[in-house]
């Protein structure tokens, strides 16, 4: 993507299971897959364009729409993977209804991309506004159901407008190189046509598939939202690993203690003395440092991979190339979790919240498993803040919220002795 200067990357056979999102250095990945490691679709997006999400639908482990914040318009992104001809025309029907689903999801005035692995043949003839007369082949049967379905939302499949060379049509090839279609497109709303700058395939990509990538220009603005600021953790090891750290930390408590008014309600007090502790951690405490997680690619397997893209033309050199690379990716991967687990090992004995949080890390459990959208009364999926809370709101059973109203309870039932509770933190240094 970096090479390319590619901001939003369509996947087809994620393979993974269920549906979430996954942050990696400067990429974001949204998923939508099923109940085996079997089919399943992604969108990837950079660092600055994953700003700009607004949320997304996992729709089937074929189908996954992605909403983004625009300027003037918003943007609405959909991944699709139509069955192989090995699945019978009921499979191919239920995957339209997905994607008509996730279709029926966006706005009139956003500006839509349908983009995939269509496994169709749309050919070289012109048909009115859909297809233009620079695609490839001869159209199938597939074919005519994906130009249906294109005309009757309006769409226009780009990378059939644009005359190029013929190795920038075909986007999949056979195995021994025997043959080569164009089944994988990009398509946007007719009314933003013209945003389009240039759309093709781009054969010399290194992406180790049988497939290329189609890649698409489009003059889009997107808008930044504000971004929540990450809470920040601190290292309360040390107060009872150090024994400067728990004395400094001790001092900065009980001075502050000391500054407290009594008198004050008792609220109020408590607001005063959580403050006196958390400033007094902040000042005392070193911060943890977030540092990336260490990669097992190595830099031997980039380079190998870098000549596997130069020998393109050479299928057998290719393929040899293409072996070791994925013999030398398992060996590195396999030495990199040796070295996890030995740390973890090491560290189960000292820390054991570290050391359960690194497995959550690299078993995938810390990775979010939900999309966060709900479904509104008519079945409509919701994606925006305010309007998932009020159909939480709206959730809510009457006889609860009458019930909640019903509560009588009067603080002044549970008298506070102040003096007993001033003394209790004036001795916080003990229990620290």
């Amino acid at each position: 993507m970096q090479r390319l200067q590619v901001n939003v990357l369509g996947l087809s056979e994620v393979r993974w299971m269920g549906a979430g999102s996954f942050t990696t250095d400067n990429f974001t990945l949204f998923y939508s897959g099923g109940n085996k490691h079997e089919r399943g679709v992604g969108i990837l997006l950079d660092k600055e364009t994953s700003k700009s999400v607004k949320g997304f639908s996992a729709v089937s482990d074929r189908v996954i729409l992605i909403k983004l914040h625009g300027k003037p318009f918003n943007v609405s992104i959909i991944q699709g993977y139509t069955p192989t001809a090995d699945y019978d025309e009921d499979a191919v029907t239920n995957f339209y209804e997905n994607i008509d689903k996730a279709y029926k999801q966006c706005k009139s005035d956003d500006i839509i991309y349908v983009m995939g692995d269509f496994n169709a043949k749309v050919g070289d003839k012109r048909i009115g506004n859909t297809v233009g007369p620079f695609g490839l082949g001869n159209k199938n049967d597939r074919g005519d159901n994906l130009v249906t379905w294109c005309q009757s939302h309006n769409l226009v499949i780009t990378n059939t407008w644009y005359k190029n060379h013929p190795r920038r049509l075909w986007t999949w090839r056979s195995p021994r190189d025997r043959t080569r279609n164009q089944i994988d497109y990009i398509m946007v709303s007719h009314q933003f046509r013209n945003s389009i700058i240039s759309s093709k395939a781009f054969p010399g990509a290194n992406c180790g598939s049988d497939h290329v990538p189609v890649i698409c220009e489009s003059k889009v603005k997107l808008k930044r939202l504000n971004q929540s600021k990450k809470n920040f953790k601190l290292q309360i090891l040390l107060l009872k690993e150090d024994t400067d750290i728990k004395q400094k930390y001790r001092i900065k408590v009980q001075n502050r203690f000391e500054a407290l008014d009594e008198t004050t309600k008792t609220e109020a007090l408590w607001e005063q003395m959580k403050s006196s502790i958390l400033a007094s951690a902040v000042e005392v405490l070193p911060k943890i440092q977030m540092n990336k997680k260490k990669k097992w690619m190595t830099d031997d397997i980039l380079l190998l991979m870098e000549q596997r893209r130069l020998k393109k033309s050479n299928p057998l050199e290719y393929k040899s190339i293409d072996k070791e690379i994925r013999i030398k990716c398992s060996e590195a991967k396999e030495k990199w979790l040796n070295e996890q687990c030995l740390d973890i090992e090491n560290k189960l004995s000292v820390n054991t919240k570290y050391a359960h949080k690194r497995i959550d890390e690299i078993t995938g459990k810390s990775r979010c498993t939900s999309s966060g959208c709900i479904k509104s009364k008519s079945g409509t999926i919701l994606m925006e803040k305010h309007d998932i809370l009020n159909r939480w709101s709206e959730g809510k059973p009457e006889s609860r919220q009458q019930e909640f109203r019903n509560l009588n309870f009067d603080i002044a039932d549970f008298p506070v002795e102040i003096q007993k509770f001033s003394k209790l933190y004036r001795n916080f240094d003990n229990v620290v």
